[in-house]
């Protein structure tokens, strides 16, 4: 099984997770802050093939934070209702 861990590096203790991965993850991809985290993401799915993607960032009760990318449950829920609707 192949997994991948992306983590945006402004959560707290970054570090250790960076430093000491869980042996069972096969990668460990650090987002640039500076950059859209989703844009990121699929660029690095798009370079093999993960049974299993983790992602840990920060963020409140239904949305996320990752890089630079904003992403609320909500919203993303609407958005997808109006877009199959066409």
């Amino acid at each position: 099984m192949s997994s991948i861990l992306f983590v945006d590096p402004r959560i707290p203790d970054c570090q250790s997770l960076i430093k000491d991965p869980d042996p069972n993850l096969g990668r460990v991809v650090v987002i640039d802050p500076n950059r859209d985290g989703i844009v990121q993401i699929t660029e690095t799915l798009k370079l093999g093939s993960f049974d299993t993607v983790h992602i840990v960032s920060h963020g409140t009760a239904g949305s996320l934070y990752f890089g630079t990318t904003y992403r609320d449950w909500e919203t993303d829920r609407k958005s997808t209702r109006l877009n199959s609707s066409h």
